[in-house]
């Protein structure tokens, strides 16, 4: 019986596994290259993939203001300006570590080749970074003009609102993109 059920649920248990390896690794991760308790200055001097995507997504922030006609300028790991006034932190819950986890324990739970596999998961991550991205730079835009949220939500909700609808497109779309390479395989 062991056998079939976990053949059953193979999926679920790759999934499962990759999502916590990823989402609490990084949260290890941020926990060591953060200062106070264990703290390990190597990490955080020499291979901070955190502060790295933070930096990321701030110049990717300022790449879409400029067009629009502001200026943004980095003030720190953490803060990001528009036009020398309005500012906005990107502390480690906004980075959107959760949802890259979900997006790419999927494509690597599910069926495909690796190297489609891989293109999925930069796509997808591409796409949340992307939305992230916007989603700091009409925050700074908002903030600057004194515009109201709308209906009331929480930037962090809207966000996460968003964030599920890309993934539930993205999820149908990798499906979709399996079949086909498996269709095409079949006929070849």
């Amino acid at each position: 019986m062991p056998p079939l059920f976990f053949h059953t649920y193979k999926k679920l248990f790759i999934f499962l596994s990759c999502f916590c390896v990823l989402y609490f690794g990084i949260k290890g991760f941020i926990g060591i290259t953060a200062k106070g308790g264990i703290y390990y200055a190597f990490l955080d001097e020499h291979v901070n993939f955190v502060v790295w995507y933070r930096n990321f997504l701030f110049y990717g922030t300022k790449i879409i203001l400029k067009p629009l006609g502001f200026t943004a300028k980095v003030l720190s790991k953490y803060v990001i300006q528009i036009n020398g006034s309005n500012k906005v932190g990107l502390v480690y819950s906004c980075l959107g570590y959760g949802v890259l986890s979900f997006w790419t324990a999927f494509v690597i739970s599910n069926d495909g080749k690796p190297l489609h596999k891989l293109y999925w998961i930069i796509g997808g991550i591409a796409a949340f970074s992307i939305l992230n991205m916007s989603r700091i730079a009409l925050i700074l835009i908002a903030n600057y003009k004194h515009y109201a949220s709308p209906f009331e939500i929480d930037h962090h909700t809207l966000f996460n609102i968003c964030s599920y609808l890309l993934i539930g497109v993205f999820v149908y779309a990798y499906a979709r993109s399996v079949q086909l390479h498996q269709s095409l395989e079949r006929s070849e």
